[in-house]
């Protein structure tokens, strides 16, 4: 129970295969339901993405990482980790070829410093 409203998680409200949900809602207790987020890829331009297409191995994968990052960070220019890339299922050497990669197709520029995780410049090229 939450201890400055008084109000039950939804986590709270299950118990085992019982749904507690209506018991309390007769009971007047505010209960919080915790809702799945769902997360979206931004707009990719097409002249960005048909080369990408193209190129071998998980470059286009870590491509659309990059993308998702810089649409969350609101940033044409991002810090992509090893632990980030895990998260889309794209193993530290494959992200490291997909990242060279893009950056020979001109697509992306990449500042490394040292043993950091590279900053990785998104490149649109004006039409």
């Amino acid at each position: 129970m939450c201890k400055d409203s008084g109000s039950i998680l939804a986590e709270e409200v299950k118990v085992g295969d019982i749904d507690l949900t209506e018991i309390f809602q007769s009971l007047g207790i505010k209960y919080t339901a915790k809702v799945k987020r769902v997360r979206y890829l931004r707009t990719v331009p097409i002249s960005w993405l048909i080369p990408a297409m193209s190129l071998p191995g998980k470059s286009l994968a870590v491509g659309l990482v990059v993308w998702y990052l810089a649409g969350v960070s609101k940033k044409s220019a991002v810090t992509l980790s090893r632990v980030q890339l895990k998260k889309f299922g794209i193993r530290r050497m494959a992200g490291k070829r997909g990242l060279r990669n893009l950056e020979a197709a001109g697509l992306v520029k990449i500042e490394r410093e040292g043993h950091k995780s590279p900053l990785v410049t998104i490149v649109i090229e004006r039409i």
